[in-house]
């Protein structure tokens, strides 16, 4: 639902369904918009959803039923201020379009809902821990890594940082996971100041360089990255990875910098110098 390169593809293939899309023809940037908008109102929508489903987790819920009324609850709840998106200039006078592509995914994603049963339920793979912090929980930590951020700062112990096109070529997300996990770290906190969203996430789905590549970023620039502030750690907060809008990294926290230069030695040189290419 949050992946970009579904909703890029999503666009192309609402693109795509009218005949004579043509390059040539007058029209060809309404069709653009057209996609673009059914897009865009359909991804926020569910994501609207989500964010309320994600407040919750299982053992919240007795039954099945009882679920499923909660998530009812959330769809029938949702909602997004369209005249938000149509200030934007791809969204202009395209209010219609968003209103109906809104209420048809509400329908579709509803109509899924009263369709699920415990043994439909067995057959289902899980998906990776992900929740959504209260707004109350989400301000207290996001306020404690703020202050571990300063503390790392102010000590002026070694870190890491660069230009994130660099850093990620040499430190994967996959390598930093593993080492995490070998800490026995199974849960961090991702908390994005850019969009206020407060999230507990599985380790597994950390990647804190962000949407890049042309198949995992904006539908409605594939070219441009998305803009995003964000800081990750974990309950001891003995480490931060710090990721702003202008493309730069830093990684605070001794054990977590050893571990990384042990795993690609090359890095060591990133030691309290910016680094990019």
């Amino acid at each position: 639902m949050y992946h970009g390169s579904f909703w890029y593809k999503e666009y192309f293939y609402l693109f795509n369904r009218v005949e004579y899309r043509d390059y040539k023809t007058k029209m060809y940037a309404e069709y653009e918009l057209e996609a673009l908008n059914n897009a865009l109102a359909r991804e926020k929508i569910l994501s609207s959803i989500l964010k309320e489903i994600e407040k919750t987790v299982p053992e919240d819920f007795k039954t099945t039923e009882e679920l499923k009324r909660y998530i009812m609850y959330s769809y029938e709840n949702a909602h997004i201020d369209v005249d938000k998106y149509c200030m934007e200039s791809y969204s202009f006078e395209k209010e219609e379009i968003m209103y109906g592509a809104i209420e048809d995914e509400k329908k579709g994603f509803k109509d899924f809902v009263i369709s699920l049963n415990e043994k439909r339920l067995k057959y289902v793979k899980p998906l990776f821990y992900r929740r959504v912090l209260g707004e109350e929980e989400g301000i207290r930590i996001k306020n404690c890594l703020l202050e571990a951020r300063r503390k790392f700062r102010k000590a002026e112990n070694d870190s890491l940082f660069g230009d994130y096109f660099f850093i990620d070529k040499k430190v994967s997300p996959q390598i930093l996971r593993n080492i995490l996990v070998s800490h026995e770290i199974k849960k961090l906190y991702e908390i994005d100041t850019s969009k206020e969203a407060y999230l507990e996430i599985d380790v597994s789905i950390f990647n804190p360089y962000g949407k890049i590549s042309r198949e995992d970023t904006s539908i409605f620039n594939p070219y441009e990255k998305i803009n995003r502030e964000k800081i990750f750690s974990s309950n001891a907060m003995d480490w931060v990875f710090y990721a702003d809008h202008e493309d730069y990294v830093r990684i605070d926290g001794k054990w977590l910098i050893d571990d990384i230069i042990s795993e690609v030695p090359e890095v060591q040189n990133m030691l309290n110098e910016y680094i990019y290419k």
